[in-house]
């Protein structure tokens, strides 16, 4: 294994500082997070409320304000004071965007309001959760059960979630023709778990589904739309860090062998990107060793000088953006500091 160059404190918070504050700065007036996907033509703009409400979630980490707050505990004096207010307000104006987003029925579509596509439950779930969790605003029950009612359209008698319904029938996706693919997408129902279990609505059937895609299932692909499979693991460990009547362990002991046997001697997991997503995943599931700083030693190894993250696929069709890629590497420094005190 190849060592990595030792980075101070200093370096870290200095480098969390100006992602936040070029995320901030490079938000849309909508309060969107701006990402892209691959044409004829090139990389075009894609509006898309899931990855906004994605980035935000993973940004919950770095807002006072939310309850998902993780002090790294490297930030000190006008470092924090930058990240915590600039971080605060694009998750404010993120849930602006998702509120104004939301269709009358409780559903969201993953192109936005009135996309032909219709609602999806991917999208549903992670916006539902960014707008029911609003930092400093009581629980609003009502809210709560209508976003829960509007995913139970998805849901099959067994318990995994269709991505799609139309009419009476569900699919997971569309062919390049405009057939309709049935089955079922892992991550989407990833998402979906997540959402239910801080509803109070833990699934036993979906969580049947999600365990044997992790202990039975291929943890080397991710999904028809989710190509990469940290992908998976990510939304998987979130999901079952944060269902209180499900055992993390149970996915761990398969889990963490595979994420670990995938780090390069760079400290990678493939790019930035999949690099985030794969420490946010191992904290999850409760793993405190060095990978993790191996892993931030990459992140701030492949920052530009404006603190930002090249742009790296989360959807197939090269659906990402360099703005999606640092919340998320954002959040894998913060995580991993706070659990490791600090890279060595």
């Amino acid at each position: 294994m190849i060592a990595t160059p030792s980075l101070s404190h200093r370096e870290i918070a200095a480098c969390m500082a100006r992602g936040a504050s070029a995320l901030l700065g490079g938000q849309l007036v909508t309060g969107e997070i701006a990402t892209h996907r691959d044409t004829e033509i090139g990389k075009v703009y894609t509006p898309s409320p899931f990855m906004s409400a994605l980035a935000h979630d993973a940004l919950a980490c770095l807002d006072p304000r939310s309850p998902h707050h993780s002090e790294p505990g490297v930030l000190t004096g006008n470092d924090r004071h930058t990240v915590a207010w600039s971080l605060g307000a694009v998750r404010r104006r993120i849930r602006r965007f998702l509120i104004a987003q939301e269709e009358a029925d409780g559903t969201w579509c993953f192109y936005g309001r009135g996309s032909a596509l219709g609602p999806d439950a991917a999208t549903t779930a992670c916006a539902a959760l960014a707008v029911a969790r609003r930092s400093g605003r009581p629980d609003d029950p009502d809210r709560w059960q209508r976003h829960a009612r509007a995913l139970a359209r998805f849901r099959t008698p067994a318990g995994p979630h269709f991505t799609f319904v139309a009419g009476d029938a569900g699919y997971s996706s569309i062919a390049a023709d405009g057939r309709k693919i049935g089955g079922f997408d892992r991550i989407v129902n990833a998402h979906v778990m997540r959402f239910l279990a801080a509803a109070g609505d833990d699934d036993d059937g979906l969580a049947a589904y999600l365990e044997a895609e992790v202990t039975e299932g291929d943890r080397g692909r991710g999904s028809l739309h989710h190509p990469d499979p940290a992908c998976f693991a990510h939304a998987v460990a979130r999901a079952w860090t944060e269902t209180p009547a499900r055992d993390a362990r149970a996915i761990a002991g398969s889990l963490l062998p595979w994420l670990l046997a995938r780090q390069d001697d760079q400290g990678g997991f493939g790019g930035p990107l999949s690099t985030a997503l794969a420490a946010l995943a191992l904290v999850d599931l409760g793993y405190a060793g060095d990978a993790l700083d191996r892993a931030s030693h990459y992140l701030l190894a492949t920052a530009s000088r404006t603190g930002e993250w090249p742009h790296e696929p989360y959807l197939s069709g090269g659906h990402g953006s360099a703005a999606f890629t640092t919340a998320f590497a954002l959040a894998a420094l913060a995580r991993a500091t706070a659990v490791r005190g600090g890279v060595a």
